[in-house]
């Protein structure tokens, strides 16, 4: 018979990976904030914007893929 537990056993180099990648994200918000913060940012700024918009997609797909495979946030 097995018995669920609850507890999950993880590498201390993959936590270690997360909490980096966590610290990248809110960088990325920063930048995003001073990217965005003008009303109208210059069009010079679109491709910037962007390209922080996609990093920001990326970055926030992390946790949601380890919570769907893993459960990490419950």
């Amino acid at each position: 018979m097995l018995t669920t537990t609850g507890t999950l056993g993880v590498n201390a180099a993959f936590l270690q990976e997360i909490k980096a990648d966590g610290r990248e994200l809110r960088q990325l918000f920063v930048r995003a904030d001073v990217a965005m913060g003008d009303q109208r940012p210059p069009a010079h700024h679109s491709r910037q914007i962007v390209e922080i918009l996609h990093c920001l997609c990326d970055q926030l797909a992390l946790p949601f893929a380890l919570e769907e495979a893993y459960g990490y946030f419950d």
